[in-house]
């Protein structure tokens, strides 16, 4: 079971662009040869890297063992992305996408979806608590303009339960329950 990577991808654009986008982003994952290989196989995504980065047939046929190699060099991560990914439409000109990766963000995916999509700005954010680092990656006119990642450990994380006097309180209030 790998490290999950915390991800965050906001697109702002024309409502056009967004949309188009959108309907990109959709897809049902690699259709591996020996069935569901992993829990993203065959299942509807909000938010497909195989889209923008289509895994190549000799690959997909060879097995998703033989996949790893692959996916870490084109898409960043060594998996698509977890199926449980959250799609917020924020306006007409704006979407966010929040979604786990396998190990690492998919920095190389959010590039080719700036090379496709060059009058959108692309923010991918992302942290992975378990190997202790997180970064931010920003595209601008199909060209990456921030690219940077620095450690980060769960002392970074904000302390919001015991920085709370009542959170104790309502905790034994649901015990209750």
């Amino acid at each position: 079971m790998p490290n999950w990577c915390s991800n965050v991808l906001r697109a702002i654009g024309s409502k056009g662009e967004i949309d188009r986008l959108l309907e990109k982003a959709q897809g049902h994952g690699v259709a591996w040869p020996e069935g569901p290989a992993d829990e993203c196989a065959r299942r509807k995504l909000l938010l497909d890297l195989n889209r923008f980065v289509p895994m190549p047939s000799e690959i997909v046929t060879a097995g998703y063992v033989n996949a790893d190699t692959w996916c870490q060099q084109n898409w960043g991560t060594r998996t698509n992305v977890y199926p449980g990914t959250k799609r917020e439409r924020i306006c007409d000109y704006e979407v966010q996408f929040l979604f786990d990766t396998a190990w690492s963000p998919p920095r190389a995916v959010v590039v080719a979806m700036a090379d496709q999509f060059p009058s959108l700005i692309l923010e991918l954010g992302y942290s992975e608590l378990g190997m202790g680092f997180a970064g931010t990656l920003i595209c601008v006119n199909g060209v990456v303009v921030l690219d940077e990642w620095y450690p980060y450990s769960i002392e970074d994380v904000p302390t919001v339960v015991t920085d709370d006097p009542g959170v104790e309180a309502r905790l034994e209030n649901v015990e209750d329950l």
